[in-house]
């Protein structure tokens, strides 16, 4: 699927039609994931509960911008590497503007805050890839690894719910 990692990420219907500077393309066909409560949790920590459809795109904007700015990218790129979206930035750097970088420190202060369990049952699972996502969680002390590691196993998780719900 075309732009899969932040078509799973932002989690909402797709659209043939572009309306706004933070919109990219959704295949038309894409449907809205349903998750567990606990991961449910984590998505409205992370966009804000009941969020604008424009705050989750510019949310996505800055989450996809962290993962494309590290080595990160690897594990977007490795769910289909067509994407349609400009990439901002140089692979290695990370460009956010400074408001964004303290709402993201904030969300990782809040997501601390969550019940341990709750988050710990997002790196659940047989892929070898969740333990490392869990251990960029759990032991990174840098904002854009430990939020990237939380960042793809929701991504992951997503995947995984939708691919279970067609069975």
């Amino acid at each position: 699927m075309i732009n899969h990692a932040r078509t799973l990420l932002l989690n909402l219907p797709g659209r043939t039609k572009i309306t706004g500077p933070y919109e990219e393309y959704i295949p038309a066909d894409f449907i809205s994931v349903k998750l567990p409560a606990a991961y449910s949790e984590i998505r409205n920590i992370l966009f804000g509960k009941n969020a604008p459809r424009e705050n989750r795109l510019i949310r996505t904007y800055e989450l996809m911008t962290l993962l494309h700015g590290c080595e990160l990218e690897e594990f977007v790129l490795s769910l289909d590497p067509r994407i349609t979206y400009k990439v901002p930035g140089v692979a290695g750097t990370m460009h956010p503007r400074p408001h964004s970088l303290k709402a993201l420190t904030d969300v990782v202060n809040a997501l601390e805050d969550y019940t341990y369990q709750n988050v710990h049952n997002l790196f659940v699972g047989t892929d070898e890839k969740l333990r490392l996502f869990a251990n960029l969680w759990m032991k990174h002390e840098q904002l854009q690894y430990k939020l990237g590691g939380l960042t793809l196993a929701l991504i992951y998780q997503t995947e995984k719910a939708r691919n279970d719900a067609t069975l």
